[in-house]
């Protein structure tokens, strides 16, 4: 019960995950599209959250509809707590801290989001997502007066986030622009007159590496390169191992896993990046037939793919997306900026196409595979898929 409750957390959390950046991507494609680009300011609270004010938060959820019993409990749930600190054999007085939501534990994050969703209405401009203590915000530049109202609206922030005593750890924020445009407009983001580190090529977020174009190949051989790593280093403990079903357990858990973290953005639109991806997965056929003393035919992994009852790794990012669209669809993936993007086909005429989904026309391939327009193409190649 206890491993059922935690996988479903870790799917509800990668959820949110892609859904934050879906609404980040839609966005910033549709910069693209005008030829204008993004700048993105992540930011970082110094012990975000050690530093919730209990009787702030008591207040934020009592006037979001929060009632008793439930605020009793969760009143108590934070504040009833006795901490002490340890070193070899010596413990330090206790004491009951007077601010802070435990961290590690499945509550704190939503806690905190709710301890700071307030931020939401000091921006005048600029767009934030939060997710659990990460905090982005970002605008649309054509001007170098745009940069100046998101500097004005990151200024907002900080005096906003002193009110709630949140500090910046201004060594830990950065700035990433991202475009595909060569006249890139320039300007230096500061917090209290200390300038904030420009990431130029690319950046690390929530488990993503982003390019400054959104182009998935750097993101895309890093979690090859990983995968690899790892899948030799099973190879290499699993040396005395002769059954089917640990071996298999280990690279679905470990190291498939690694290769399907968030395929609903960067699932790769070339054959060059796909035949990179499905090659872990071969490598890992391979060297199992010859520990199971497998016959497996030279470049033919589909009866040993059918042994393992394993499918490509195509077909499975497939079935993803489809499901992805499925459930947002009928309501089960709660995200209205999502499904307005997702276009009907609602023909003016009596047609031969049955496709359910309109394409809207790009000469761009960085458009076309862009996420929602992504899923909606795959599932007009699918005549099974129904509305």
């Amino acid at each position: 019960m206890h491993n059922n409750i935690e996988a479903s957390v870790l799917v509800d959390q990668l959820l949110l995950v892609t859904l934050v950046f879906i609404h980040i991507y839609i966005y910033i494609y549709d910069s693209f599209r005008d030829n204008c680009q993004v700048d993105v300011i992540y930011t970082d609270f110094s012990k975000a959250f050690d530093r919730v004010n209990h009787n702030h938060l008591m207040s934020t959820l009592d006037s979001i509809g929060i009632g008793e019993p439930l605020l009793s409990w969760l009143h108590s749930y934070i504040t009833n707590r006795i901490q002490w600190v340890t070193v070899d054999s010596t413990s330090s007085d206790h004491f009951t801290p007077s601010s802070g939501v435990p961290q590690g534990a499945v509550l704190s994050p939503l806690l905190f989001v709710i301890f700071v969703n307030s931020a939401t209405s000091v921006l005048q401009h600029a767009k934030l997502l939060i997710f659990s203590d990460d905090m982005k915000i970002f605008f649309r530049i054509k001007s170098i007066s745009d940069c100046h109202l998101l500097q004005n609206d990151l200024q907002r922030l900080v005096t906003w986030g002193e009110s709630l005593g949140l500090a910046l750890n201004i060594t830990k924020c950065s700035v990433m622009t991202f475009c595909r445009i060569n006249a890139v407009i320039k300007h230096t983001y500061s917090v209290n007159n200390t300038p904030l580190t420009t990431c130029n090529n690319d950046i690390k977020d929530l488990g993503f590496t982003l390019t400054r174009n959104l182009c998935p190949n750097m993101h895309i051989q890093l979690i090859y390169c990983k995968a690899l790593k790892l899948l030799g280093f099973i190879n290499r403990i699993s040396t005395d191992h002769h059954l089917l079903t640990p071996l298999k357990t280990l690279f679905c858990s470990l190291v498939r896993l690694i290769l399907e973290y968030g395929t609903i953005l960067w699932d790769p639109s070339t054959a060059s990046a796909r035949s990179m991806i499905e090659r872990v997965q071969r490598k890992f056929l391979r060297h199992a037939a010859l520990k199971l003393n497998i016959f497996c035919p030279p470049h033919d992994y589909t009866p040993i793919q059918r042994l393992f009852s394993l499918e490509s790794l195509a077909d499975r990012r497939h079935s993803a997306n489809l499901t992805f669209l499925s459930n947002l669809l009928s309501s089960k993936i709660d995200s209205p900026e999502s499904l307005s993007c997702v276009s009907f086909n609602v023909p003016s005429r009596r047609t031969r196409s049955s496709v359910p989904f309109h394409i809207p026309f790009s000469s761009s391939n960085y458009y076309l595979n862009s996420p929602i327009i992504r899923l909606m193409r795959i599932a007009n190649t699918y005549p099974s898929f129904s509305l």
